[in-house]
């Protein structure tokens, strides 16, 4: 079996990595780094040094394409965050990309962002916020290192992600766990130590988060900037793909994003029973047809549409809605053309990309979804 580019071998880490005696004086501070996979592929690594006055936080995250995050947060004498500035640049590049400076005055943020030669500056209503960039997860540890250090069950926590301020609800369960929420609302779960500081971390997706000594990131980045250059980089995370076809005259478009399976299990656990399913990833799925056709019953006229998934342990749905553009998540019910009902059977061997096809047939075609061991399938007539 040929091994998977995009995991990171820890026992490769402990001995080349995590041994670098440049860093000494960090050892000395309180230091750590996190190694965050989304089911079994490394997407980004992270470390960081703080001290009563600061936190250093660096970052190399792989996909689309390698670049290097630094995030410096500065502490004012009364323990509470005065300026943070956020930067992200390209491998070998002292040049950013992009700036962020972010000034706490009173009950205000001051925010200035630099990109591409152009600067913009905004004031947001944001007291002590924890500022939140990146693919950082230290921002999430100061955010429980807080709710660790009050006396409540239950507390909340505000972020400063970008120009958006957010409440992050915190509650301890047992003595060394918590459950919070990301800035995007999605429910998390991490194992803590005494002061709060992260030990691992999951997400229902699937994403993990792992705590270590120390990595040399320069090396890591050099790595993962190298399969880039070689074309063995690890890309979009959930590439879009757009299929055109002809059916007995009527022209077929489908567009959307094709999650990998990355080693997690998938139907009635990454993708739950019993709930409308985005049909892929990122923005919805989007099906046009210059014909009328009529699929599983339904009659769709010449249009574009977006399609979102019901599966269940026996019966699987495949709902047709026209409201287009939009992300996958914001789905309006009100919208919906219709459902129809998809036949489900076991493939051969697992699918690792999540896959919509149309095959063509007698007058018609078959219009089908596959990922993991499940194909479900609909067929449809041209009118």
């Amino acid at each position: 079996m040929r091994a998977n580019p995009n995991i990171i071998n820890l026992a490769t880490l402990a001995f080349g990595v995590l041994v670098y005696p440049a860093i000494a004086f960090a050892q000395r501070a309180d230091s750590a780094a996190f190694i965050v996979r989304l089911g079994n592929d490394t997407t980004s690594v992270e470390r960081y040094v703080r001290t009563p006055n600061q936190l250093v936080v660096e970052a190399v995250q792989r996909s689309p394409s390698t670049t290097v995050h630094r995030l410096v947060i500065d502490y004012t004498a009364a323990n509470t965050i005065g300026r943070a500035v956020y930067a992200v640049s390209a491998p070998g590049r002292e040049q950013p990309l992009l700036r962020r400076i972010t000034e706490f005055r009173g009950d205000s943020a001051i925010i200035t962002s630099e990109q591409g030669g152009q600067s913009r500056v905004q004031r947001v209503l944001a007291r002590n916020a924890v500022p939140m960039a990146g693919p950082f997860y230290s921002p999430y540890e100061l955010a429980v290192m807080r709710a660790a250090a009050g006396s409540g069950q239950k507390s909340s926590v505000q972020l400063l992600a970008g120009t958006n301020l957010v409440d992050i609800p915190i509650e301890r369960i047992g003595r060394d766990s918590v459950s919070l929420t990301n800035q995007f609302g999605e429910p998390m779960r991490a194992h803590i130590d005494a002061r709060g500081r992260l030990l691992h971390l999951n997400t229902p997706a699937y994403t993990t988060l792992e705590r270590l000594g120390w990595v040399d990131l320069d090396r890591l980045t050099a790595d993962f900037a190298n399969r880039d250059a070689t074309g063995k980089g690890m890309g979009n995370l959930s590439p879009r793909q757009t299929n055109r076809s002809t059916v007995n005259g009527a022209n077929i478009w489908i567009d959307y994003s094709r999650p990998g399976m990355r080693g997690r299990p998938i139907w009635g656990s990454l993708v739950p029973y019993d709930r409308v399913w985005r049909t892929g990833a990122n923005d919805a799925a989007h099906f046009a047809t210059d014909k009328t056709i009529e699929i599983g019953g339904l009659t769709l006229a010449p249009g574009t549409y977006t399609m979102f998934l019901l599966p269940t342990a026996d019966q699987w749905s495949l709902i047709f809605n026209k409201q287009t553009g939009m992300s996958g998540l914001e789905r309006v019910e009100t919208q919906d053309v219709g459902k129809v009902a998809l036949t489900k059977a076991a493939t051969n061997a697992p699918v690792e990309w999540f896959t919509i096809a149309v095959e063509p047939t007698t007058g018609g075609g078959t219009l089908t979804f596959a990922w993991d061991r499940t194909r479900a399938s609909v067929p449809f007539t041209v009118k």
